[in-house]
């Protein structure tokens, strides 16, 4: 094996050490879901809304991240493939759909239903 060959392999497997000891958790996903709920909330928060609304932007805020917990533990499939995973969640009529590798999450499907779902409840 030549020097080349050798170094292009310790790169390479570095860079699947790398992508594995970053590959997020069920936990990290569900912490990057919530962030995402208080986000798409701000959102909400800049708009005038009702009543209605502004009650179920007070109780998210105030219970989203077991909100979130609840919906993650029992409807959430992780699929893992060491250097990167899948995460497949399935409530409220919603299926998300998230590719995951390098500590970064990236919707695959999804993303316009929730959007919709929020805007709906906040209605």
């Amino acid at each position: 094996m030549s020097l080349k060959g050798l170094l292009m392999a310790v790169v390479l497997l570095g860079g699947v050490t790398v992508l594995a000891a970053t590959n997020p958790t069920k936990s990290e996903y569900e912490a990057f879901l919530d962030e995402q709920l208080m986000a798409a909330l701000q959102r909400m928060e800049q708009g005038d809304g009702a009543e209605q609304s502004r009650f179920l932007r007070d109780f998210l805020k105030q219970n989203g991240r077991n909100v979130i917990h609840s919906l993650v533990v029992t409807n959430t499939r992780r699929d893992n493939y060491v250097v990167l995973s899948r995460f497949e969640t399935s409530a409220l009529n919603v299926k998300i759909v998230m590719l995951a590798i390098g500590g970064r999450f990236f919707p695959l499907e999804g993303q316009e239903e929730i959007a919709r779902l929020i805007g709906r409840l906040a209605l």
